[in-house]
């Protein structure tokens, strides 16, 4: 599992991976992405929102970032207010939750609402 400030600091390292799939399962969204040979799954654990637009057969990430109400106010005010649109919260914000805002070169942006992030490094064949 990865901490707060651990799952923060993965900015910009997802720029231009490519992202191969989407997994939606009991709470959680699993992203898999590659880079070259590299690829990486990020579970998303406690997701109570998401919002994903433009998915393509081909999409590749422009900026990854992770944002929280204490480092990132503006900005996270903002991709809450675009899951509010969506999909309006009837119940009250919970305490320590975090967006995962995707946007991309070529294809599907993403708002994420999650509780913390796990991220297991694969080889590619």
């Amino acid at each position: 599992m990865v901490t707060e400030s651990k799952a923060i600091q993965f900015e910009n390292d997802l720029h231009d991976w490519y992202i191969d799939g989407v997994m939606l399962l009991d709470g959680s969204l699993s992203l898999y992405v590659h880079f070259y040979e590299e690829q990486k799954i990020i579970k998303f654990n406690g997701v109570t929102r998401c919002l994903i637009n433009e998915l393509l057969i081909k999409n590749i990430i422009y900026e990854a970032k992770i944002l929280s109400a204490a480092d990132h106010h503006d900005l996270f005010q903002v991709q809450i207010q675009r899951l509010d649109e969506t999909y309006p919260r009837k119940w009250a914000e919970p305490t320590g939750i975090h967006i995962l805002q995707i946007t991309a070169s070529v294809g599907a942006d993403f708002v994420v609402e999650f509780d913390n992030l796990e991220i297991k490094q694969l080889s590619r064949a």
